[in-house]
């Protein structure tokens, strides 16, 4: 395949390069959709039922320690290189989300079961496997992409 892209015009390269960045955006937005997330303080509260009263403990709004969801949300990256026609939507291991991210992804039913608060609040979408299932589900969103910019071209 990478033989047959060598021989097309420079027009269809640009073109290809157009629809792989078209389509690894649009599996990222997906893939951040589909991503679970922390629980906010409130949900963790409502979850394991404790209030500010049964703690005895109240945080400032501008305090440090406060949870930050969306850690993974924000740790999910795309790299898109048109002049070798790829792209990939993945999550660097030195991010917010780095360090659980394969574990999260790959690995429910071994280490996790249960999906927690936030996740449950974000959604039926929000799940494992996140990355690959905004692949899969955009399989056929992907190739009317590229054939919209080879149509483009005009060959």
């Amino acid at each position: 395949m990478l033989r047959s892209l060598d021989k097309l015009p420079q027009q269809a390269r640009d073109a290809a390069g157009r629809g792989v960045f078209r389509a690894t955006t649009r599996v990222f937005g997906d893939a951040i959709k589909n991503a679970p997330r922390s629980p906010t303080m409130a949900q963790a509260a409502r979850a394991t039922r404790k209030t500010r009263a049964d703690t005895g403990k109240r945080k400032k709004a501008t305090a440090f320690t406060r949870a930050k969801p969306g850690g993974l949300e924000r740790s999910i990256s795309m790299q898109v290189d048109k002049t070798k026609i790829e792209g990939s939507v993945f999550v660097a291991l030195n991010s917010d989300g780095g360090k659980y991210a394969k574990r999260i992804h790959d690995e429910k039913g071994k280490t996790w079961r249960k999906r927690g608060p936030g996740t449950i609040a974000k959604g039926p979408r929000a799940d494992h496997k996140f990355i690959k299932r905004a692949l899969d589900d955009n399989e056929n969103n992907i190739g009317a992409i590229m054939a919209d910019e080879m149509r483009r071209v005009n060959l």
